[in-house]
């Protein structure tokens, strides 16, 4: 079967969240709570349509790399829309890689 051209594919979002780890022990159930909202978003998204890449909640330089280099086994490429939740405070380095490193 020969894929229609005219048919346009479906909208791929790459969604994630961006916290600070040091503030979990802080501030009791902030974690958790801010992981929920990237679910609950990622749930409203899908409702429309549109296929979500949820790369979860994002708290640390390592894991926006993570993130930005492998993706969840459906990376995210010139074809995905990112869409980032800001939790609370964050660092540059929690966020940049995500972007930057996707492909």
């Amino acid at each position: 079967m020969t894929p229609d051209k005219h048919i346009k594919p479906a909208l791929k979002i790459g969604l994630f969240g961006i916290g600070l780890q040091a503030y979990w022990q802080q501030f009791e159930g902030l974690e958790q709570r801010l992981s929920d909202y990237v679910d609950i978003v990622a749930d409203k998204i899908s409702g429309f349509g549109a296929g979500v890449v949820n790369l979860g909640l994002i708290d640390t330089p390592e894991k926006a790399f993570e993130a930005g280099s492998k993706g969840t086994g459906d990376p995210l490429n010139e074809d995905t829309m990112s869409s980032v939740i800001l939790g609370n405070s964050l660092l540059t380095s929690n966020g940049v890689p995500v972007a930057r490193n996707t492909r």
